[in-house]
């Protein structure tokens, strides 16, 4: 049970400070990567989860295809998708840049 976010990442070593090709997006958020590895792996996995519109067409299709079971996942379409943008360095360390998922109430 947990989040789900859709993960832009480089295509190559660099910062956030050069222009670079991305690649994405892709399901992300700590729970969707553990449940996807252990489905990967061959064993029952399902996960609980709200998602917004966009993230949840990536996330479900990847989470599927891999064999977890979406079900219960339920998409707010009101929503907006939290993301992470993600570089790597040449040393292997990371730099992240976060955007927060929000709801708008229905007018």
């Amino acid at each position: 049970m947990g989040e789900i976010l859709v993960e832009i990442m480089a295509r190559s070593a660099a910062t956030f400070g050069e222009p670079g090709s991305l690649a994405g997006p892709y399901a992300s958020g700590a729970p969707a990567i553990f449940i996807d590895q252990v489905a990967r792996l061959g064993h029952p996995a399902g996960i609980i989860a709200a998602s917004a519109t966009m993230s949840s067409a990536c996330s479900h299709r990847t989470l599927k295809r891999d064999g977890v079971d979406v079900s219960a996942i339920h998409v707010i379409k009101e929503a907006t998708t939290g993301s992470a943008f993600v570089t790597y360095r040449k040393e292997g360390e990371r730099d992240f840049i976060f955007t927060s998922p929000t709801a708008r109430r229905p007018s």
